[in-house]
């Protein structure tokens, strides 16, 4: 679990920080960076079980264009079986201007 929990957290920051996909060394566990691909810049992140699997899943919040005309979407990355998350996220919605 607290394997799964720390590549999580990587992915996290590596999404908001435009990250790239690379092996890194924390406390002697080894685990891979995934890069998640999205337009716009993200403005919020959530961790937690959004479909009831017991796995942490991921939720994105994009901003893209130039205020007032921005498009806002929540992108949502359900965690797999095997701890990694989709590349495309498994849900989207855009929200309202």
């Amino acid at each position: 679990m607290l394997k799964r929990a720390a590549i999580v957290i990587a992915v996290v920051l590596a999404s908001l920080s435009g990250g790239t996909c690379r092996t890194v060394l924390a406390d002697d566990l080894i685990f891979d960076l995934q890069e998640i691909r999205r337009v716009g810049r993200t403005v919020a992140a959530e961790l937690t079980d959004f479909d009831g699997d017991q796995r942490t899943d991921l939720m994105v919040v994009s901003l893209h264009g130039i205020p007032p005309e921005e498009a806002r979407t929540i992108f949502v990355y359900l965690q797999r079986p095997d701890g990694s998350l989709p590349g495309a996220p498994s849900h989207s919605i855009a929200l309202p201007r």
